[in-house]
């Protein structure tokens, strides 16, 4: 019965993850509208553990990504990326910035008004919350 429990909670999770669109995605980890701010602790909005950056201001290009697909799936991710990492869970949230110790992948999906495949999803990483 726990592994059902699960099972179940870690579908509902990936769901709730993979349902991000275009636009939550380049808010969430490009720097399009970043402002010319490449600080994690300006980035980050709300307090978390990590999250990951994309090196880019280009729309076109991050758009690009996705551009030989043609069905849902995972694509490498062959851009420069970061990582924000809290020094501490102590709210305001303070970051530091590290170079990802892995590859990453992102997750390119049809989106029905522009009539192409973009990326809506970058693939997490689990590290331990300090």
């Amino acid at each position: 019965m726990m592994v059902q429990c699960t099972c179940l909670l870690l579908l509902l999770l990936s769901t709730a993850v993979f349902s991000q669109n275009y636009d939550a995605f380049i808010v969430k980890h490009t720097l399009v509208k970043a402002n010319d701010k490449k600080d994690c602790d300006t980035l980050m909005k709300a307090c978390k553990a990590i999250n990951t950056f994309i090196d880019e201001r280009d729309e076109k290009i991050i758009q690009d990504m996705c551009k030989d697909v043609s069905k849902k799936q995972f694509v490498n991710l062959a851009y420069n990326c970061f990582d924000c990492v809290t020094k501490d869970k102590k709210e305001p949230c303070s970051y530091k910035q590290e170079k990802p110790n892995n590859n990453k992948k992102i997750v390119c999906e049809k989106d029905k008004s522009k009539n192409k495949f973009l990326p809506v999803h970058l693939e997490a990483e689990c590290r331990p919350y300090i």
